[in-house]
This record gives structure tokens, C-alpha cells and sequence, in this order.
């Protein structure tokens, strides 16, 4: 039995028990790199190996097959504007700008072709080519003049840079426009698909740290560092977990649309984050699920034990996080009761400084104040999905 603090009552001091971190969260799927003080502590960036292109096929002269090479592609693209959901900001309701470009045929089309479109008054934004879900372009006031003139440009794939397509765009919330243009493709006749650049990837770059505050009588003055860097090093990865949660959070708000279908059950939707992870980054992600979910996916044998971590049965690691508030959603927007948010995103990689410790008395309060500090710099690579699923269904455990 535990008692509480009785300064008056005799007793002897011992040692307390050893507690042993938090397994199977962040630390135990993603690569941590200790790092000396340096620039890299107000931010860093990278080119990242996934995400920047695809492999390609090229039909020899006069293969078995008699293929032949791909001949100028006429090709219709679409562009459909849309609104999303209406919110209030400094008093007046404003609405996201959605688009959608898609191309008739929708193969073929080499990656080298951008899209961009324009809201007057807001600059020039990229569309993904033929994605399934519309993108967040802009946003807008609702008590501006409408129709407002939205318009397409696109660029690359051997055709000219400009404007190809302008549309009307009524009044929100329920107001819809389409326009399309017809271009020639001149880069793959003869000619081979030819990807841009690496993709960039910045760190978002926070610090984490531990106190203890007391009177410096009875000895605190001697144990306070100790005490604040215990708790600094025991909560580390649950700092993290919190850290990143609320990023992603904010970040997946942006999308008009998540990329797991509402009310998925658990298994169809860790399935196709991984699909979709996978298929973004052009290799193996991570997956990252509140704690609770651990006894679910072990009781279904979905998961598999890989040393000090748990992965899927293709070998994603799985980020089990205790910091990962399975209450909140995109934009930290609370989940309807019985379901949890849930990501995926690239490799993570945790750069950290080294500790840094501080100690003062205010003699103003006559309190003694010991902090023990790190700074870190996290990445993930390049991609991001997340989904709403239900919190154990379709698990077939009691």
C-alpha cells in the first residue's frame, strides 16, 4: 500500500522500482539520430529517395510483341471546381476552393504534366493529375462578388506553359463548375517520360523537456537535475507521439476528403493506408494507430513481432503510440464515439540534440528550478495518408 508524504512521520529512504519505458511506440519504429548543437536546430531539409518519379518500360525497335512506340496522345483534361465545408474565421464564414483534374484517357499521360489552378486573389496552386479525391486549391470570403472566374494551367509533357481552361464558379455552399480543353501531348511519341526533381522534406522542429520544482531544502538542490532529466527521458517518446499527432492532425484537415472511407472497419482500413502509403512512396512506410488497438490486431493475429517493434504481415512497422489521442481527428476535431483517427505516413526519422540543463533559485518564491531539455528536428517521407475507422470491428475477437 502506498502512503502519502508525512514529513512528521519516521521512515527510512530506499530505492523505488525501475520503470521501464513505454515499448512498441515511436522510438521502436523510427530511426533516431543523435546529433551535436548545431543549424540544423532551427530547421532542416532534405531530398527524399521515394515519391520523385516511377520506373518505365521502353518497347524495344522490334520486340516479339510487335509493340510499337507511342504515337502524339490527343487528350481531353477536365477540370472541376467545387466548395468544402464552410467554417468561421475572425468573425466571417469562409470556404475551401476544392478541384479535380482528370484526363480522358487516363493512362498514358506522362507524369511530367502540371496542373495548377488560379483563385483571383490567391496564387497559382498545383493539382494532382487524375487523383481520386479533389484538393484544397484556396479558400475564400462567402460575402465576396460571384460568380468568381476560376482558371487551369498547365505546363510540361512537351506542351506550352498557359491558361488552357476558365469557368464561372457560382455562389457556395452548393455551387459547382466545369471546364475542359483538348491538348496534344509531344513528348511521348519517340520520346521517353521524364520526371522532375527530388521532393523536398523539412523537419519540423520542436523541443521537449523535463522540471522539478521545490524548496532547496532536504537536499532537492542535489537531486533536482537528475529528477528533471528522469522525466524528460521516461516521457520522451509519448512528447513525440502528442507532437506529431497534432501535425498530422492539422495536416490531414487540409484534404477535402481522407483516404479510408468513413466508418472502415479496422482491418480494411489499416489495409489500405498501407496500399496507399506504399504506392506514394514508392516503397515501405510506417503505420501509426492508438495503443488501444494493439489487443485488437494481436488477438487477430494481424500483427507480427519484429525484435523491439510489431509490424504488419508486409513488414510495415506499426508506431503503437501512447501519445496518440485516438479521440482526436484532422484539425484535432473530436471522432464520433466508437471510431479513431488513424495515419500512415514515410520512414520517420527522429534528430535530437543533446541534453541541455538549466538551474536557478527564485528568490523571489525561494523555489529551486531544475529543466532538462532536447530539441528535435522529425521528418516523415513525403507522404501522408489518414483515415476515421472504427474502434475494434471487424476483428473477430471477442
Amino acid at each position: 500500500m502506498a502512503f502519502p508524504s508525512l514529513p512528521n512521520h519516521p521512515s527510512l529512504e530506499v530505492t523505488g522500482p525501475t520503470v521501464k519505458k513505454m515499448p512498441y511506440g515511436i522510438l521502436s519504429v523510427a530511426e533516431v539520430i543523435d546529433l551535436p548543437a548545431g543549424p540544423w536546430m532551427q530547421g532542416l531539409h532534405y531530398p527524399t529517395q521515394g515519391c520523385a518519379g516511377n520506373s518505365y518500360v521502353w518497347p524495344g525497335p522490334c520486340n516479339s510483341l510487335g509493340e510499337p512506340h507511342d504515337p502524339p496522345l490527343s487528350v481531353t483534361v477536365t477540370v472541376t471546381w467545387s466548395y468544402g465545408p464552410a467554417y468561421t474565421f475572425g468573425g466571417s464564414t469562409r470556404y475551401p476552393v476544392l478541384a479535380k483534374v482528370v484526363t480522358n484517357p487516363a493512362t498514358g499521360v506522362p507524369s511530367t504534366l502540371v496542373a495548377e489552378g488560379l483563385i483571383p486573389g490567391v496564387p497559382w496552386a498545383q493539382i494532382p493529375v487524375n487523383s481520386k479525391d479533389p484538393v484544397r486549391v484556396g479558400d475564400i470570403a462567402g460575402d465576396r462578388d460571384f460568380p468568381i472566374t476560376m482558371r487551369l494551367r498547365l505546363s510540361g509533357a512537351g506542351i506550352p506553359a498557359g491558361t488552357v481552361a476558365a469557368t464561372d464558379l457560382p455562389a457556395p455552399p452548393g455551387g459547382t463548375s466545369s471546364a475542359s480543353a483538348v491538348f496534344v501531348v509531344s513528348d511521348t511519341g519517340g520520346s521517353k517520360t521524364r520526371d522532375g526533381g527530388p521532393v523536398w522534406v523539412e523537419a519540423d522542429v520542436f523541443t521537449i523537456y523535463g522540471t522539478a520544482e521545490c524548496q532547496p531544502g532536504a537536499g532537492f538542490k542535489d537531486v533536482a537535475a537528475d529528477l528533471a532529466l528522469s522525466r524528460l527521458d521516461s516521457l520522451e517518446g509519448q512528447a513525440i507521439e502528442r507532437r506529431l499527432w497534432e501535425v498530422w492532425g492539422k495536416l490531414a484537415g487540409r484534404k477535402a476528403q481522407q483516404d479510408v472511407p468513413a466508418n472502415a472497419t479496422v482491418m480494411d482500413g489499416l489495409r489500405r493506408l498501407e496500399a496507399l502509403m506504399t504506392d506514394c512512396l514508392g516503397g515501405v512506410g510506417t503505420l501509426h494507430v492508438p495503443r488501444s488497438l494493439a489487443w485488437c490486431l494481436k488477438c487477430a493475429r494481424a500483427i507480427e513481432k519484429d525484435g523491439g517493434r510489431y509490424v504488419s504481415p508486409l513488414d510495415t512497422p506499426i508506431s503503437f503510440g501512447l501519445g496518440y489521442a485516438e479521440s482526436l481527428g484532422p484539425e484535432g476535431v473530436p471522432v464520433p464515439a466508437g471510431q479513431m483517427a488513424v495515419y500512415a505516413t514515410g520512414p520517420v526519422v527522429i534528430r535530437r540534440s543533446p541534453v541541455i540543463q538549466h538551474e536557478v533559485l527564485d528568490q523571489w518564491t525561494n523555489k529551486y528550478l531544475a529543466v532538462a531539455e532536447r530539441v528535435y528536428a522529425v521528418t516523415w517521407d513525403c507522404c501522408l495518408k489518414s483515415g476515421v475507422i472504427s474502434q475494434c470491428g471487424g476483428c473477430d475477437c471477442p
